[in-house]
């Protein structure tokens, strides 16, 4: 019985290993995706595809109003996902 319990250990501690891992990393990513999506808040308060696209370089450029706002709500409902996961 001991035996078996030490090879369960030992196949289920990797497993935890890489869980402290990915919780750490979502832990980091978290306030970046918090920071971001304030700037793209704030830039979307203009309202104009032209000035988005002109202070952004990391972000896709935008042909409409209703592609920024698509792109905003992604970025929205993801970082809503990851601050999820640590709560």
């Amino acid at each position: 019985m001991t035996i078996k319990v030490n090879k369960l250990l030992k196949s289920i501690l990797p497993v935890l290993e890489n869980y402290q891992k990915v919780n750490q990393l979502l832990k980091s990513i978290l306030p970046v995706l918090e920071n971001y999506q304030k700037d793209l808040e704030y830039w979307r308060a203009g309202d104009d595809v032209a000035s988005i696209n002109y202070v952004t370089s990391g972000t896709p450029e935008f042909k409409t109003i209703e592609g920024f706002e698509n792109y905003f709500n992604t970025v929205k409902k993801i970082t809503g996902q990851v601050k999820d996961t640590q709560e």
